[in-house]
């Protein structure tokens, strides 16, 4: 079971959507779920059992509570007992940037403790959530210990925000030329505050946005069309 929820206002300059992932499986022998690139950076609480994760940058089992870059390849989680959940928000591309100031191409592909992401501010956080019982108050908690970590630390709009606007708003479908056309910086330059900001290439990430928005259109006309 999948499911997203809308953020908070104030929270959308910084956060996509939050989710939750169950997965409800009798054993002894659990299936794997394989998830393709959202196009975002996650920051995942897992409040019931605990997945095994096998990417191109990680494989083993998933820390309870992770940061994890953008994702360049399909990746599978493997449930290790019968019942596991995860709540957790997809973070826009540049909000871990924003936030830290941290290159994003060192957690490109990458799994990290959130403790060590977010700081001082987390372990009483992860105290109180260890206690919350239902998904309305995780999602409750996550809101509110995202929006108060996130006050004060806005950044002005950038060339990297803008040539995001140009890759959501031709679905993908342009390349860095195109990109560059519209912004006045070089072309090298964009790749190097891309990787910097984002984590991947600007073409990396306009490829992984035409795939998510083919693979909804197909989604949304199932038996339309061949996969092929």
């Amino acid at each position: 079971m999948y499911q997203q929820f809308p953020v908070p206002p104030a929270l959308e300059a910084d956060v996509s959507f939050f989710y939750v992932m169950e997965t409800h499986q009798p054993g002894p022998v659990f299936e794997p779920d394989v998830l393709m690139p959202s196009g975002t950076c996650i920051l995942g609480l897992q409040y019931q059992g605990n997945w095994v994760v096998n990417s191109k940058g990680f494989n083993g089992p998933l820390p309870r509570y992770y940061v994890c870059g953008q994702q360049t390849q399909r990746y599978a989680l493997t449930p290790t007992e019968p019942t596991c959940g995860i709540v957790g928000a997809s973070l826009n591309p540049t909000t871990l940037w924003k936030w830290f100031g941290r290159p994003l191409a060192s957690l490109t592909d990458q799994v990290r403790e959130a403790g060590a992401v977010f700081g001082p501010a987390f372990p009483a956080f992860a105290s109180a959530h260890q206690t919350l019982t239902t998904l309305e108050a995780r999602l409750r908690h996550v809101a509110d210990f995202l929006g108060a970590f996130a006050r004060g630390k806005k950044h002005p709009a950038n060339v990297v925000d803008a040539a995001l606007r140009e890759i959501y708003q031709a679905r993908g479908c342009l390349t860095t030329a195109d990109i560059r056309r519209k912004l006045p910086v070089s072309e090298r330059y964009l790749q190097v505050l891309f990787k910097k900001k984002v984590g991947v290439s600007p073409m990396t990430y306009a490829r992984l946005t035409r795939f998510n928005h083919l693979f909804l259109e197909y989604t949304r006309q199932a038996g339309a069309h061949s996969l092929g």
